[in-house]
């Protein structure tokens, strides 16, 4: 057991920065907890003594982009738009301060729009928490640069799929290239004047079919810049009912979008389709992290965004009685070792993560057919770490 848990704390933390915030943050108690985790869940526990030891907390779901494939951009979401109040994000904090290794600061819109998120970053590495946030970086805000050194954020992923206005805006509808290369230069630039090391910025480049001609450029550009990284990933298509319920048709949605490249297909939807689930490993996400939107509510991971399926409010709610409740135990059933009443909650309609108990995906929705309704509120991002270029 102790070697299958080592197994799957390595395979978790397979990116460097993870195992950064692991050493760096954790301390024994905290140590103790991921062990803990990781053990129920090699043991297929639906109820759990560890708690979650990874946090997504959005501080807000509103974007300026319109991104075609996400469910802000598009209005596929669900749910009052917002922005995270300081004094909930102090109750959500104080919840999960014990057991917080790391938490990310994003989800489903621009953090930079929260006029409070450079005082959420420095509050929680005052708690001696890692974080780390995704923005476009496409804002006009004044001193970005050093407001983000400052805050102690360690990790900024800047999204930004192309090297020139034309191929770059396709995706990101309403984005300014010039404006987000600026941003970037600052941030680099007050990092040097300040001699920070942090944050570690990553250029994050979504590979479509319109800009995969574009990679090799971007590669020649990112060591000019200055980034820390420049990673290339898989395009995430919304995982809705076999109908797909979206604008455009699935098929559609494809052949815009699917690079040509297969490498970046880790995300195929017609993959899933055939396969019944992408990922072959129970899920993780029911045991390692949670999900909290910007009024509080708790989906069942980062890629659920509709009010309706939230799993509780963890800002009235305590965390233990969240972590515990019947949706959590019915979600985690479904990839447990024990039978257990497997149907009513969205978890029912994924097929990111292979069920061991043979429940097919198909059997799910047939059993919970609201679920299949509902099934349209989850959207995939890949987790695949594919090509990778890194400063000297």
């Amino acid at each position: 057991m102790r070697q299958k848990v080592s197994s799957a704390i390595s395979k978790y933390f397979r990116y460097p920065r993870h195992l950064a915030a692991l050493i760096r943050h954790a301390g024994l108690k905290k140590t103790a907890n991921v062990l803990l985790v990781e053990s129920e869940r090699l043991r297929g526990r639906s109820v759990l003594r560890g708690k979650p030891y990874y946090y997504f907390v959005d501080p807000c779901n509103v974007c300026n982009l319109r991104c075609p494939l996400c469910p802000t951009g598009n209005g596929e979401l669900d749910r009052a738009k917002g922005m995270l109040k300081f004094a909930d994000y102090q109750i959500i904090l104080d919840k999960i301060a014990p057991y917080a290794v790391e938490i990310s600061l994003h989800n489903w819109g621009e953090p930079l729009l929260n006029k409070d998120i450079f005082k959420i970053i420095s509050t929680t590495r005052a708690r001696g928490i890692a974080t780390n946030m995704s923005s476009n970086l496409s804002i006009e805000k004044e001193n970005i640069g050093e407001q983000i050194v400052k805050s102690g954020l360690e990790y900024l992923i800047v999204s930004l799929d192309g090297t020139t206005q034309d191929v770059y805006e396709q995706y990101r509808v309403r984005g300014e290239l010039d404006l987000v290369m600026h941003n970037l230069r600052d941030i680099i630039a007050a990092k040097k004047r300040l001699r920070s090391k942090t944050p570690t910025i990553e250029w994050q480049f979504l590979v479509f079919k319109h800009n995969e001609h574009q990679m090799a450029a971007a590669e020649e550009l990112a060591p000019q810049i200055g980034v820390d990284k420049l990673r290339f990933r898989s395009p995430g298509f919304p995982l809705g009912d076999y109908k797909l319920k979206a604008k455009a048709s699935q098929q559609e949605a494809e052949d815009r979008w699917m690079p040509t490249d297969p490498a970046y297909w880790e995300l195929h939807p017609g993959q899933m389709r055939k396969d019944g689930y992408l990922w072959d490993e129970p899920c993780y996400y029911l045991y390692r992290s949670m999900t909290v939107n910007p009024g509080g509510g708790v989906a069942a991971c980062c890629i659920v965004y509709k009010d309706r399926q939230d799993f509780g409010n963890l800002v009235r709610d305590d965390l233990a009685t969240i972590w515990n409740n019947q949706q959590y135990q019915r979600s985690r059933a479904l990839f447990g070792k024990n039978p257990a009443d497997r149907a009513g909650t969205v978890c029912d309609g994924c097929f990111l993560f292979k069920r061991p108990l043979g429940v097919s995906v198909a059997q799910g929705l047939a059993q919970a057919p609201l679920i299949a309704e509902d099934a349209i509120g989850i959207s995939a991002t890949s987790r695949q770490r594919t090509r990778q270029v890194e400063k000297e």
